[in-house]
């Protein structure tokens, strides 16, 4: 992205922010983000050695159609 105002934030100011790009997502999903009135986004992350890492995705159930009912 080009000119992106994006803001990574440690929520443990106290510890040196440990980021880590390969489990980006998981950070961000132990954290929150929140967007300012300028359409900027604040990230706001847990430290990568503190994040679970996330379960396996497990199957949809299968929902019955109409004509099988």
């Amino acid at each position: 992205m080009a000119e992106t105002d994006l803001v990574l934030i440690d929520l443990d100011p106290e510890a040196p922010f440990d980021f880590c790009l390969d489990h980006y997502k998981e950070q961000v999903g132990a954290g929150y983000a929140k967007m300012t009135a300028e359409a900027g986004l604040r990230v706001l992350t847990r430290d990568c050695n503190k994040i679970q890492p996330l379960p396996p995705p497990q199957p949809h159930p299968k929902v019955p159609t109409a004509s099988a009912r």
